[in-house]
């Protein structure tokens, strides 16, 4: 990594990186040619501005930033449910550098497998793409500076425990397509005050919303056909709206 520069520098050996101060990209050196490493352009997060990272050059563009951030990150091109170990891997290398990331326009990513982002501290947003019909159990488990999740309509399952223990996450959506939240999904994320749930859901898991503190209402929608036990134990709800059905 050369740092920050105006131009590119010269005699550039493979894998030589910088980014360039006159146009806001990063570039890196491929068997002598410069190619667009990362460009500055819009998330899916709250409008923030991102660098946007091929999927391909993501571990060596992570791993190149200075500093602890927080970086926002896009992901472009395709990326299988079977890479998202490459993508932890490359986040969790340097647990200094606070990562959001954007991964709304990636395609082929049709679930986050079981584990996904499992323990991932150092991950503060998350944008997931339309494409996502499940969230594998433990997805986002333990994923402590995790604040804000954007999921997207076609969603249809939040598997076990896939937020349980995200404790400063407090800003996030359950699309209209939802049917299943399964046995602790939210557990102990006790920031988390408003959630608003569609008609469409069916089953609302074992302790799904357990020790979720700062929920204060909820209306239960009239497709719901199951709540399990203690699915809002340890709460402080003092509201309940539960409609016909």
């Amino acid at each position: 990594w050369k740092g920050s520069l105006n131009s590119a520098p010269e005699n550039p050996e493979h894998y030589w990186a910088y980014y360039n101060i006159t146009d806001g990209k990063s570039y890196i050196c491929i068997n002598g040619t410069w190619k667009i490493l990362a460009s500055p352009g819009a998330s899916g997060l709250e409008g923030e501005t991102a660098q946007i990272v091929t999927v391909d050059n993501f571990a060596n563009y992570v791993s190149n930033l200075e500093g602890t951030g927080p970086f926002i990150i896009s992901l472009s091109g395709e990326l299988l449910p079977g890479r998202i170990s490459e993508i932890k891997a490359a986040i969790t290398a340097d647990k200094a550098k606070i990562i959001s990331l954007d991964l709304s326009t990636v395609t082929g990513l049709t679930s986050i497998p079981d584990e996904g982002f499992y323990n991932v501290d150092n991950l503060k947003a998350i944008a997931l793409p339309n494409s996502v019909t499940v969230l594998g159990a433990s997805s986002f488990y333990g994923c402590a500076k995790l604040e804000t999740v954007r999921l997207q309509d076609n969603l249809t399952t939040i598997g076990e425990s896939a937020f349980e223990n995200c404790n400063l996450l407090s800003n996030i959506n359950i699309p209209t397509t939802v049917t299943n939240i399964n046995s602790k999904a939210f557990y102990n994320c006790d920031k988390i005050k408003n959630i608003q749930l569609h008609e469409g859901l069916l089953i609302i898991g074992y302790s799904a919303f357990s020790g979720c503190k700062g929920l204060t209402s909820i209306t239960i929608p009239s497709t719901v056909q199951t709540i399990e036990g203690y699915a809002f134990y340890n709460t402080i709800l003092s509201e309940v709206v539960i409609k016909d059905g």
